[in-house]
């Protein structure tokens, strides 16, 4: 990556900053690479609609009721901004 063209124009290099769990390889080279790809645990994609809402009689894959307490666990609510919403 260092070595592309738009990488030499803008002067941009990789840090060598330490990674944990990596700090026995030498820095990018291929046991550093495959060890930070091993240890990172990261997604492209966000997802969404990971904690349905209904209610426990009549959606048995409901984890949140309409007031976001826990289905399964009393006194806890559950506090995320990636509810599936539909926006009328």
């Amino acid at each position: 990556m260092e070595e592309t063209k738009a990488f030499k124009e803008i002067g941009g290099h990789l840090m060598n900053k330490p990674f944990p769990g990596c700090e026995m390889h030498v820095f990018k080279s291929d046991s550093f690479y495959e060890c930070v790809a091993r240890h990172s645990t990261i997604t492209a994609y966000k997802y969404t609609g990971t904690a349905p809402i209904g209610s426990s009689q009549n959606d048995p894959e409901a984890v949140l009721d309409s007031s976001l307490r826990c289905l399964l666990i009393s006194s806890y609510y559950f506090y995320d901004f990636e509810l599936p919403i539909t926006l009328f």
